[in-house]
């Protein structure tokens, strides 16, 4: 390939003049288009680009783990439990909720935070609940007559 001294464009190699500004091209000198080639990893950062997570290529960056993010379905199913099941559904979420934050998936990391909260709330909820319940009931219990229990 040539290029025009004058304008700057490339030309071909058998044009003899320059098809964008029209000057003879047999002064251009030749160069040469380089080529795209996969670059050499070497120097520092190549050992953490192979200890990298991921795979790397010209197109895109791809996750090297094979886990498959966590499905919508546990996730609504498991945050339907704790609301479903007072007490126990908290619990279940409390300790699953802990398991999937331990995880290297940063998607079953945030989930697991999410029901981590979303548990705390429920229990405290729960026990608020009981809570009153049990003073409210005591109270009115006291106002039967003895012969009822």
């Amino acid at each position: 390939m040539k290029f025009c001294r004058n304008c700057g464009k490339l030309l071909e190699d058998k044009q003899s003049y320059c098809s964008f500004c029209g000057k003879i091209a047999g002064g251009e000198r030749e160069i040469e288009v380089p080529s795209y080639e996969e670059p050499v990893k070497t120097g520092p950062l190549a050992e953490e680009l192979e200890k990298s997570p991921f795979i790397q290529s010209k197109d895109s960056i791809v996750p090297l783990s094979t886990e498959q993010p966590l499905s919508n379905w546990i996730k609504v199913i498991l945050s339907v439990l704790i609301a479903a099941i007072p007490g126990a559904g908290a619990l279940i979420g409390l300790i699953t909720g802990i398991i999937y934050m331990n995880k290297k998936d940063k998607d079953r990391q945030t989930f697991g935070q999410a029901l981590l909260t979303f548990s705390i709330i429920f229990l405290l909820l729960f026990c608020s609940c009981v809570f009153i319940f049990y003073f409210t009931v005591q109270e009115i219990i006291k106002e039967f007559p003895y012969s009822f229990y």
